[in-house]
């Protein structure tokens, strides 16, 4: 919820006695939601809003005879970051209000540069709608081949794209990953198409190096 205050009309452009305000506002710049006050007070407190959302608002006020011009725009107002209520049972109930991990997950990872032993992946972030509050970081997950076993990793950033290193040359890998706010991690993203990382250049360097001996000596 958001808590708006203005300042009044200036009392020569009234018209008459000021019965309520006309609200309008929406998500980013827009303004297509309108709601009526019904107060002369030049304060409102607005709910059912979407957490860690931004807003634009514009207030107009009405008289007995009809409603007068809106306001300029407000500045982009973002709403708090979401808190859900857990109950906790004791002699009394108590309440906490705690912070929501994110209720969407990123976009399946693709590989962008593959090397032997390293691969960076990138994917897109989760929809702004479902972050709950400002993305921290990311945890990659990943797996070799056909194998269950899953090495994990937190990127301790919130940028969309991670160099994978210490994987094995030649091999098959699946990645995942998940979104992680100052809650907790959210869902984690379908796995990755099998993305094998190069052959390892060293070992083909040495081998061919030691063809060439082998002709020499012959």
């Amino acid at each position: 919820m958001i808590t708006l205050s203005w300042t009044e009309i200036d009392i020569s452009e009234r018209n008459g006695i000021i019965t309520s305000y006309i609200i309008q506002y929406g998500e980013g710049t827009s303004t297509n939601i309108t709601i009526n006050t019904n107060s002369s007070m030049n304060t409102h407190t607005i709910t059912g809003l979407r957490p860690f959302t931004e807003y634009t608002f514009a207030v107009a006020g009405v008289n007995s005879v009809n409603r007068g011009p809106f306001s300029d725009p407000s500045g982009v107002i973002r709403t708090a970051e979401e808190r859900k209520l857990s109950i906790f049972k004791s002699t009394l109930p108590i309440y906490f209000g705690c912070l929501a991990a994110p209720s969407g997950s990123p976009g399946v990872p693709n590989a962008t540069v593959v090397m032997s032993t390293n691969v960076t992946i990138i994917w897109t972030e989760i929809d702004v709608s479902e972050r709950n509050g400002m993305i921290t970081s990311y945890i990659i997950q990943y797996t070799e081949g056909t194998n269950r076993n899953i090495t994990m990793i937190n990127t301790l950033s919130n940028a969309t794209t991670h160099l994978v290193s210490g994987l094995k040359p030649f091999t098959n890998y699946t990645f995942r990953v998940a979104g992680a706010n100052n809650a907790s991690v959210g869902p984690f993203s379908n796995f990755s198409s099998l993305i094998r990382t190069d052959e390892d250049s060293k070992f083909m360097k040495c081998t061919y190096i030691s063809y060439l001996y082998h002709i020499i000596a012959d």
